[in-house]
């Protein structure tokens, strides 16, 4: 046990000598050994992805708790993709920037030439494009969107960085490619908000509603991190 690196025990700990936290380069395969029809994610592979986030939201602790993003290899995500299959299990992708993935970009012929069904965490709206939702829109008919809130002014508080604007540009696109619903992550309780900021949230899902998609949205109070 002692001889794992990063590990520690109560018989190392007496001894005051300091344990090195092992450097990881990359995800070595962190995915669930159990598949059952009897739970919420049914049937499903789970995979990260990647670890780490780009974009520095000031609400979240993805984006600071690594100095760089470090991603699956792409050999070792085919070779998750072939057990999805033999298995017939759905792919599920977890990352908090997915579509900025080198992964995604290089590797597209994983996920256009498998026969499984692949699933997405949230993915960042203004990130969508004509040719990753026509790519989507064959694997599923839904997609999870975090926009966070619903006015510029709060985008630019908590460093979202993202063009709502845009991001109802793709939800419109999204529907004309075949995308049926979507779901909507949402947070209120900010500092500084002003009730205009709440009702920017109500205006960006009634434009969403006007795409035709189904909508479902998901309002979470802010929860202060130190």
């Amino acid at each position: 046990m002692e001889s794992i690196p990063g590990m520690v025990t109560a018989s190392r700990l007496k001894t005051g000598v300091h344990i090195p936290r092992p450097e990881i380069a990359a995800p070595r395969g962190c995915f669930n050994t159990v598949a059952t029809p009897h739970t919420e994610f049914s049937r499903s592979l789970l995979v990260e992805i990647e670890r780490g986030c780009p974009f520095k939201c000031r609400f979240c602790t993805v984006g600071y708790e690594r100095k760089k993003i470090v991603e699956m290899p792409p050999d070792r995500i085919a070779e998750l993709v072939r057990c999805a299959e033999e298995y017939h299990l759905r792919f599920g992708m977890i990352g908090s920037a997915l579509l900025s993935s080198k992964i995604w970009k290089t590797d597209r012929h994983v996920w256009d030439e498998s026969t499984v069904d692949f699933t997405f965490a949230s993915l960042r709206a203004d990130k969508l494009h004509a040719g990753n939702l026509k790519s989507l829109a064959r694997r599923q008919r839904s997609l999870t969107l975090a926009p966070e809130v619903g006015t510029p002014r709060m985008m630019k508080l908590i460093n979202k960085r993202m063009d709502l604007a845009a991001a109802r540009e793709r939800l419109a696109e999204a529907r004309a490619h075949g995308i049926k619903q979507v779901k909507l992550y949402f947070i209120y309780g900010f500092p500084f908000e002003l009730e205009v900021d709440v009702l920017g949230i109500v205006d960006f899902c009634k434009d969403a509603v006007g795409t035709g998609l189904r909508v479902k949205a998901s309002l979470n109070p802010f929860i202060p991190k130190p």
